[in-house]
């Protein structure tokens, strides 16, 4: 019997920011949505607060 492989099912979604890979383009967009957007203040950690508060955000909705 000949098994037919559909290579659609095999099919990785890596992430452009880190290492991590996903089986469905669904999984990959909700990673993308945990790394925080590039914020940064040289003189305050605003940056980090700002960071966390979107995560949770984007959690929340």
């Amino acid at each position: 019997m000949e098994i037919h492989g559909n290579e659609k099912q095999n099919e990785k979604f890596k992430c452009s920011k880190c290492s991590a890979e996903f089986v469905s383009e669904q999984k990959l967009m909700e990673h993308q949505n945990d790394h925080a957007p590039e914020i940064y203040c040289e003189s305050c950690p605003i940056d980090m607060a700002i960071s966390r508060l979107v995560k949770l955000f984007r959690r929340i909705r």
